[in-house]
């Protein structure tokens, strides 16, 4: 059998103690609620800046990669360029020198056959005709001047062939060298480029 219940009625009390620790009870629970939630906040912060860093520095670090894979082939394409152009020098110095030196020696020729006949015109005048005989002397001292004249310039353009020879044997290796050098630097620079984005992908 029941009982009738009016409006403010008293249904049951409670002790001070229990309402107290019933509300501190709760404010702990709000407050590790709290916790927790930022310290999911803050993992959540940390991880979005750790993926910004990774992806940041993987970007750069990328950009390293190609700009040092493309400096270093830079280097090579430079020094083949530098050796080709020294050997193209080394040549159109060498034709230079072999023309000079044809042309001189063209004349050395013909003034060694002047200063054969300068010689014979003198050798075949008597003294006793001074004025011939003085005419033909100037003449052979002056063959012989360009004689040796020329000759100085010959013997100095041989010198010069010989050594834009030597330049051009010497320019070919170091080109051929260099040629090599890009052939085995592209693989080394791809083989570097691709490990360095790899283990930054």
């Amino acid at each position: 059998v029941g009982q009738l219940i009016a409006e403010g009625d008293v249904l049951y009390e409670l002790a001070d103690e229990s309402v107290s620790e019933l509300e501190q009870k709760l404010q702990e629970n709000v407050e590790k609620a709290k916790t927790d939630l930022d310290a999911v906040y803050a993992d959540q912060k940390l991880s979005q800046q750790t993926a910004k860093y990774t992806f940041e520095s993987s970007m750069a670090y990328g950009d390293y990669a190609e700009t040092e894979y493309n400096t270093a082939i830079q280097e090579l394409n430079d020094a083949v360029e530098n050796n080709r152009i020294t050997l193209e020098r080394a040549r159109t110095a060498l034709a230079e020198y072999q023309n000079r030196l044809e042309d001189i020696t063209g004349s050395y020729q013909d003034a060694v056959q002047v200063l054969e006949n300068c010689q014979y015109s003198l050798e075949h005048t008597s003294p006793s005709d001074a004025g011939l005989y003085v005419y033909y002397y100037e003449l052979t001292e002056n063959a012989q001047a360009t004689v040796d004249s020329l000759e100085q310039q010959k013997e100095q353009l041989e010198k010069n062939v010989e050594q834009a020879q030597e330049n051009i044997e010497t320019s070919s290796q170091n080109y051929n060298a260099a040629q090599r050098s890009l052939a085995q630097g592209q693989l080394s620079a791809k083989q570097t480029y691709d490990l360095r984005n790899l283990a930054y992908s």
